[in-house]
């Protein structure tokens, strides 16, 4: 096992994703100073108030792009590898940040179903034709691995950490392929409802039914 300082966020970082962060709390600012001059990485730890923290992804820092007189900052970071929480401390001998045991998740070398893939790529076009979401290269992102589009398929946060530990491409292609084929006949069915409400109190042309 690793020891890592965590970042406890509400939010899932997918390799090799750049996340921006404004940093203002005294302990994340410790932390980062201390990654700036070490260059040590640290976690974002998936958080859900309420809930274990269990899972999240090895960050680097990337840059410090401002500093404010109070010591704020905004950064930017790169994720690396997504891991299992085995001990969480919240705070860490001497400093004032969390930390914790951590086992990195071994990824799969499988390859890719081409046929999963391109239904993924189809089930994407009309998610994002329903939505009205122009997302560029939503194709290729896919070819590259479908974490490049990982926010961008309709996930709630539990539904990120559970696609985070995934460990082969085919498995995380078959997990967003199975969640849009759920999502989008609810999209469908919610443009239809708003195409209805649109309707009430315009004036209706029906053609007169024949009896006879």
């Amino acid at each position: 096992m690793d020891y890592l300082p965590l970042f406890p966020l509400g939010m899932v970082a997918f390799p090799p994703e750049q996340v921006n962060l404004h940093i203002f709390e005294p302990r994340y600012k410790q932390l980062i100073e201390e990654s700036e001059q070490t260059g040590m990485h640290f976690g974002i730890a998936c958080y859900i108030k309420g809930e274990p923290i269990s899972y999240g992804t090895e960050m680097a820092l990337i840059e410090v792009h401002k500093r404010y007189d109070d010591g704020k900052m905004d950064i930017s970071t790169r994720a690396i590898r997504p891991f299992i929480i085995e001990e969480f401390h919240a705070e860490s001998a001497g400093k004032l940040y969390p930390s914790g045991r951590v086992r990195f998740m071994e990824y799969e070398e499988v390859e890719v179903d081409s046929h999963l893939r391109l239904e993924v790529i189809s089930q994407l076009t009309t998610l994002y034709k329903l939505i009205n979401l122009d997302i560029v290269d939503h194709r290729a992102k896919v070819h590259q691995g479908i974490y490049n589009l990982a926010h961008k398929v309709g996930m709630n946060i539990k539904q990120e950490i559970e696609f985070l530990q995934l460990t082969d491409e085919n498995s995380r292609l078959q997990f967003v392929n199975e969640h849009l084929q759920k999502v989008i006949p609810i999209i469908k069915e919610m443009e239809a409802t708003k195409v209805k409400v649109k309707m009430n109190g315009h004036y209706k042309q029906f053609d007169p039914t024949d009896f006879r």
